[in-house]
């Protein structure tokens, strides 16, 4: 074999070495490289989204708690002006005054037993208080409760400003 089919032979190996690297060693590793990238920036929009979910979420019970304080205000405004108008009772005067632990403690039942008799006895004692409440309400005068009313609304529309949807 003389010299020169010495170095063709040579020549070929070495460019068969340098594109079997290329197939079996370089393009894989690049592969996994895009791959691995990929998978990093999937993972980000994942979790973005997640968190876009999460900050929704938040700030739609941040809105649903001002709402209902913006209806607790205005419920107790408006008994308070028929309380300071002498409009109500004296019993009415007391229910209202008073917590759901208080109105357990007069009705005799207990906030702390777990048994199924004791949990339909809180439940019903909610609802019952809850609506001997409602019924303690007085009509008001129309610049009185549209006074009130007014404040309920702008309470609610700051509600809407400080936690848009």
């Amino acid at each position: 074999m003389s010299s020169f089919q010495k170095m063709i032979g040579a020549s070929l190996l070495i460019v068969s070495l340098s594109v079997a690297y290329y197939f079996v060693i370089y393009l894989p590793k690049k592969e996994n490289a895009v791959i691995e990238l990929q998978k990093q920036e999937q993972l980000k929009k994942e979790q973005k989204e997640q968190a876009d979910v999460d900050k929704k979420s938040e700030t739609k019970q941040l809105l649903d708690s001002c709402l209902k304080s913006a209806e607790i205000n205005y419920t107790y405004n408006w008994n308070q002006t028929c309380k300071s108008r002498g409009l109500l009772s004296q019993s009415c005067i007391d229910l209202l005054d008073m917590d759901i632990l208080e109105y357990y403690k007069q009705q005799n039942i207990s906030s702390t037993l777990s048994s199924n008799e004791a949990t339909n006895a809180r439940l019903k004692a909610i609802d019952e208080f809850d609506k001997k409440k409602r019924d303690c309400s007085c009509m008001l005068p129309a610049t009185a409760s549209e006074s009130i009313e007014k404040y309920r609304v702008n309470s609610k529309d700051e509600c809407f400003k400080k936690y848009p949807q």
